[in-house]
């Protein structure tokens, strides 16, 4: 009996909970770098210095614009781009949990960080 109710309790508790969801449901910090470093960075509508670190929510397949500015360089543009998390595999054996990773937003995450590099204004470019 008890390995019954042990066996039933596991099962319910994949097929109500998505991996994706159990393991990775914080939000996810991604390392923001420049060469060189120092630049300013804005990420929707947040300002941070490289190095340093955004916190975005997991979102559905939304990838977000990044443009860095230091004075002597060029601008530079970059996107930190929502992955399909491979968490999310592992729920779709029980629908509702893959339910549960895609209404949560876990189905998707974010890399492990961006490097953007910054050219130096060049006389040319300036005239």
């Amino acid at each position: 009996m008890n390995k019954f109710l042990t066996t039933t309790a596991l099962l319910g508790l994949l097929a109500t909970g998505g991996c994706a969801t159990v393991l990775d449901s914080e939000p996810d910090t991604v390392p923001v770098t420049t060469d060189p470093a120092g630049a300013t960075c804005v990420i929707d509508g947040r300002t941070i210095t490289t190095p340093g670190t955004v916190t975005l929510r997991h979102t559905h397949n939304v990838d977000h614009d990044v443009t860095c500015k230091k004075d002597g360089y060029e601008d530079a543009r970059g996107k930190i781009v929502s992955q399909m998390n491979p968490l999310v595999w592992g729920s779709m054996l029980f629908v509702v949990a893959g339910a549960v990773d895609v209404i949560g937003g876990n189905d998707y995450h974010y890399p492990d960080g961006i490097h953007l590099v910054l050219e130096p204004i060049t006389a040319e470019a300036i005239r």
